[in-house]
């Protein structure tokens, strides 16, 4: 004998037979009512058209059906019993009509949805919701368990969900918001919009758009010929990119890049590692440690707070208003700095450096390249192997002896004009030029020594294999900084002022 809810279910659909038969005005969609005690999920499968899954408190399944193009006229559903679970079809002889199906169950259901070319939507539901789909719309909202989600094309959005999340979609729009649990996510082609995650992310795509917002924990990327967009990981993350692009904004903790995308990191406070080749790299106000290792390519730092390390052959490096230690080792690489508020390190062969406006002590080797310091206000230390060095200091108030040498071309020194200091010069094959009262030369003009503005202060030393000009600053010719003292230099050691 058939259980009680198959025969209020068939029941229900001769009903409507016969009322269509006798030519009777069609009825409001019937409803549908089976006991759900001792079932604990719900199979959907073979609809086509739309389908609304939603929990609610009576412990029953409840439905209506209609056709998509007559909402007035009800059709059965197939409805049977699997292991426990109720499973839901399209019924016959119409099961590849287009319908429009309402299901009520208990809130705590499990859901396995199968769908193509449909409209589905799932709402508040306590437990596990799986969903396949092919060229569907998906709406999943209001989850307490786990989502698992397989998606070719389409749209689907999922939000407010207590559980983890698994998806993954070919050429889809994906949106996620609000997921309590960890995410693992496959991703190839289309585009995707992540936000709000609580637990643990790994994200893999593939030739897509990706947007993602708000991480608490660390995320683990890897992207391909991707255009990347991320904000607010708050825990850092390790993001490999291969091709596209990514800019990261806003986040904290260790982010560790490997890359070949053109990156781009704003307003950070993080400590961040780049490992890149063949694009160029950008940060732009990070608070923390900041490293990029990478070659043949532009990088550019600007307002960094913590240490910048930088390494790399053929670069193209502008550094502005670093304000922690600066140490950089570069080959064949053209390099500018401006406004260094730590000491500055800079190793470089084949190219030129440049530094504007140092507070702290800098150290320059360069090998087969000019070296033009300006706006020196702490000790220098250059060994130099190019055609010209020039070193101009606009304060002398620091205790640390400073040396300038070039082997194979000319010095010039500009002094301050308060401040005192010795010198002590001497070229092997040019001549130093003086315009200095304290400096004396040699009868052949190749050494002098002597004080300058008084004498009292740091001893800086000077040898060239070319000329040594010296000469005394104008008061228009000293730099102007780009702003007032910052709070944080006010604070550095009087030693160094």
């Amino acid at each position: 004998m058939k259980p009680s809810w198959c025969r209020a279910a068939l029941g229900a659909a001769l009903a409507l037979a016969c009322l269509s038969a006798r030519g009777e005005t069609e009825p409001r969609p019937a409803v549908t009512v089976v006991p759900a005690a001792g079932r604990s999920g719900l199979r959907v499968e073979g609809i086509r058209g739309s389908v609304s899954i939603r929990g609610g408190e009576a412990d029953e399944l409840s439905y209506t059906c209609v056709l998509s193009r007559n909402r007035k006229r009800s059709v059965p559903l197939s409805l049977s019993e699997d292991r426990g679970w109720f499973v839901v079809g399209p019924g016959r002889p119409r099961g590849a009509a287009k319908r429009r199906v309402e299901i009520v169950v208990p809130r705590g259901f499990h859901l396995e949805i199968r769908a193509a070319d449909s409209r589905v939507s799932v709402i508040g539901l306590g437990g596990d919701v799986v969903l396949r789909g092919a060229g569907t719309e998906a709406a999943v909202h209001d989850i307490g368990g786990s989502v698992d989600v397989e998606i070719e094309g389409g749209r689907t959005r999922i939000g407010t969900i207590a559980g983890d999340l698994d998806v993954r979609s070919v050429d889809a729009v994906i949106g996620v918001r609000d997921l309590k649990g960890s995410l693992f996510s496959d991703l190839r082609g289309g585009s995707a919009v992540i936000e709000e995650v609580g637990g643990a992310a790994e994200v893999d795509v593939d030739r897509s758009i990706l947007e993602g917002r708000g991480f608490a924990e660390a995320l683990r990327l890897r992207a391909r010929a991707t255009r990347v967009t991320l904000d607010r990981l708050e825990r850092g993350g390790h993001l490999d990119v291969d091709g596209g692009s990514m800019e990261v904004t806003g986040s904290a903790g260790d982010l560790t890049i490997t890359t070949n995308a053109a990156v781009t990191l704003r307003d950070n406070h993080a400590a961040i590692h780049v490992d890149g080749y063949g694009a160029p790299v950008s940060v732009i106000r990070n608070d923390g440690l900041t490293e990029i290792k990478t070659d043949g390519v532009p990088v550019s730092l600007e307002a960094i707070t913590g240490p910048v390390r930088v390494q790399g052959d053929d670069l193209d490096l502008r550094l502005d208003d670093i304000r922690g230690e600066l140490m950089v080792f570069a080959s064949e690489s053209r390099i500018e700095a401006s406004e260094a508020g730590g000491s500055v390190t800079i190793e470089n062969e084949r190219g030129d450096v440049s530094i504007a406006n140092a507070r702290d002590e800098v150290t320059v080797r360069n090998l087969d390249g000019d070296v033009n310091l300006t706006g020196m206000a702490g000790s220098v230390w250059v060994e130099a192997d190019g055609s010209q060095v020039v070193v101009e200091w606009v304060s002398l108030n620091h205790a640390e002896d400073s040396f300038v040498g070039n082997e194979s071309g000319d010095v010039s020194i500009v002094f301050p004009v308060r401040g005192g200091c010795s010198f002590e010069g001497t070229t092997r094959f040019g001549r130093i030029e003086s315009d200095l009262a304290g400096v004396e030369l040699s009868n052949d003009d190749r050494s002098g020594s002597g004080g300058v503005n008084g004498g009292e202060g740091p001893a800086i030393r000077v040898e060239s294999d070319g000329d040594i000009l010296l000469r005394m600053a104008e008061r228009s010719e000293v730099p102007q900084r780009k702003g007032p003292l910052r709070r944080s230099e006010s604070r550095r050691d009087p030693a160094r002022q």
